[in-house]
């Protein structure tokens, strides 16, 4: 029982790990999002302000605009996939958990009754006698 406890703590680092990597992937799909943002809104700011090559400049940035459009939409659904793989990864991770405090519970009063049983021993043997 010993070792399937000490499987199990493994078993719940990795997932722990797991778990702390997709986070991170899906912090770094939030800050790419962002970025897309900004330079989406850099972008209408330049076609806003109608300088002198204004119009050597629009399609471009028009093009540019539907690129960013494109990758947001790209984004949004690589989010979605990394966060319900978050979400089941919790969820094992949680199931985990529980298996670990249930095998982690029987463990400890398994060796309770160890004890117990050692100490009723101990109490009903003889007393050690000395032959001085």
């Amino acid at each position: 029982m010993q070792k399937r406890l000490r499987s199990l703590s493994r078993i719940l680092e990795v997932q722990a790990e797991l778990h702390r990597i997709e986070e991170c992937k899906l912090g770094v799909l939030k800050q790419r999002e962002a970025a897309l943002g900004r330079e989406r809104g850099e972008l209408l700011d330049a076609l806003d302000r109608h300088d002198t090559l204004y119009a050597a400049f629009i399609y471009p940035m028009a093009k540019r605009l539907r690129a960013i459009d494109e990758e947001e939409a790209n984004l949004r659904s690589e989010q979605d996939r990394v966060s319900k793989r978050l979400l089941e990864r919790a969820k094992q991770r949680k199931r985990t958990e529980r298996l670990h405090a249930g095998m982690s519970g029987s463990w400890e009063r398994e060796q309770e009754r160890r004890e117990l049983v050692d100490l009723i021993d101990r109490a009903a043997l003889p007393p050690k006698t000395s032959l001085r």
